[in-house]
C-alpha cells in the first residue's frame, strides 16, 4: 500500500530514467530553466544558477528529494479521488505526471480527468493524446508532441488499469450470474420436490381409496 512521504524505488528509478540527471542548469523542451533530475528552477534559483551554471550535488539531491515526495503525495491523493488507491503502479504513473507537469496537471486536461473519474478510460486516453478527440485530424495534443514517451507511459498505465477494472467487473458479473443460476436451480429443485411429494400423496390417497372400496365390496 502506497504511503505518503515514501516514494517507491521503482518510481524514483523511473523518474531518473525519464528525466535524466544533469549537473548544470539547462533549458528543457519548452524552454524552462531546469537542473538536476527534471527540477524546474524557482525565481531565486534562476539567479543562483543561470543557464549553463554548475549545480552542486547536494543541491540537486535536495531538489529531487523534495520534488519526488511532492509528486508522490499528490498522486496518492489523486488515486484516492479516482477510487484506485490500491494500485501502486497507477500511483507511480500519476506521480510521474505530477513530477513533469505539476500537481495541477488535471486542470490542464479537465476532460481527461473527468473521464478518469467516471471510469471512461478510453475517453481519458483520447483526451490526453488529441487536441480534439472528436476531430482527430486537428492533430495530437501539445503534451504528446513535446514529450511523446511521457504520454505513452501514462496511456499504458491507464490501459493496464482499465484491464484490471474490466477483469474485476467481469468476475463480479460472473459471480452474480452464478449466484442467480444457483438460486434458480435451488428454486426448481424445491418445486420438483414439492411436485414429487404431491404426486406421492395423490398416489397414496388413491391406494387408500381403492383399499376402502374393496373392503366395502366384501
Amino acid at each position: 500500500m502506497a504511503k505518503k512521504g515514501k516514494p517507491t524505488k521503482s518510481f524514483m528509478s523511473h523518474l531518473k530514467h525519464r528525466e535524466g540527471s544533469v549537473d548544470k542548469s539547462y533549458l528543457d523542451s519548452v524552454g524552462k530553466l531546469t537542473g538536476g533530475i527534471g527540477h524546474l528552477l524557482l525565481e531565486e534559483e534562476k539567479k543562483l544558477y543561470p543557464k549553463g551554471t554548475k549545480i552542486p550535488e547536494t543541491v540537486r539531491s535536495e531538489w529531487i528529494a523534495k520534488d519526488s515526495v511532492k509528486a508522490w503525495d499528490a498522486a496518492i491523493e489523486q488515486a484516492d479521488s479516482l477510487g484506485v488507491s490500491e494500485s501502486d503502479q497507477f500511483i507511480e504513473a500519476l506521480g510521474s505526471v505530477n513530477f513533469q507537469m505539476g500537481t495541477n496537471w488535471k486542470n490542464k486536461f479537465p476532460s481527461a480527468w473527468k473521464a478518469l473519474k467516471s471510469g471512461d478510460f478510453t475517453e481519458a486516453i483520447d483526451q490526453l493524446e488529441y487536441v480534439n478527440p472528436r476531430n482527430k485530424k486537428l492533430g495530437e495534443s501539445k503534451w504528446k508532441n513535446q514529450t511523446p514517451k511521457r504520454v505513452k507511459d501514462f496511456v499504458n498505465a491507464i490501459k493496464e488499469l482499465k484491464a484490471i477494472k474490466d477483469n474485476i467487473a467481469f468476475s463480479a458479473e460472473n459471480t452474480i450470474k452464478k449466484n442467480a443460476s444457483n438460486k434458480a436451480f435451488e428454486s426448481m429443485e424445491s418445486v420438483n420436490k414439492e411436485d414429487n411429494s404431491n404426486i406421492q400423496n395423490f398416489e397414496n390417497e388413491m391406494k387408500a381409496a381403492r383399499a376402502r372400496g374393496l373392503k366395502r365390496q366384501r
